[in-house]
């Protein structure tokens, strides 16, 4: 590999790594977007419990969670049988389980943003990492769409 080759790769990490630093965490100034924990912060187990339009948001991070999860093990070059169904079985959560499944998203984050940083990136790498990062933002949109009525129903 030469070394733009190599300088091309660590300058797409950067961006790989800011892109999913901004879904997750979100991003202040000029373009301003509320990522997924500021999202998550003000709520407590009763509002990410509450069902709209069939789902909570409990459930929607519980799948988020699952799906990081599963790309991780599938960015380490494992071969797990996923099962998507299961992963939106939990609608309601309780204080407890409200905290672990918070906890639960940042380890899952950490792990990835690790992972990232210490990774040798291919392109199928690079499309997992982009396909992850983009089903994680849609729940993100989803997630700040249940807001609205999560906040009128308290």
């Amino acid at each position: 590999m030469n070394p733009t080759q190599i300088t091309e790769l660590a300058e797409l990490k950067t961006a790989l790594l800011d892109s999913l630093s901004e879904t997750f965490q979100g991003k202040t100034g000029e373009h301003w977007f509320e990522g997924l924990f500021p999202s998550l912060e003000p709520l407590n187990a009763v509002q990410v419990s509450q069902s709209v339009h069939g789902n909570s948001i409990a459930a929607h991070l519980e799948h988020v969670c699952y799906t990081l999860e599963i790309g991780l093990l599938w960015l380490q070059a494992e071969k797990p049988s996923p099962d998507w169904v299961q992963s939106w079985t939990h609608q309601t959560v309780d204080d407890a389980a409200w905290q672990a499944l918070q906890t639960r998203l940042g380890q899952q984050f950490s792990a990835l943003t690790q992972w990232l940083e210490g990774c040798d990136l291919t392109n199928r790498k690079i499309t997992l990492l982009c396909d992850l990062n983009a089903h994680t933002a849609y729940h993100v949109g989803a997630i700040r769409q249940m807001l609205k009525a999560v906040h009128t129903q308290v």
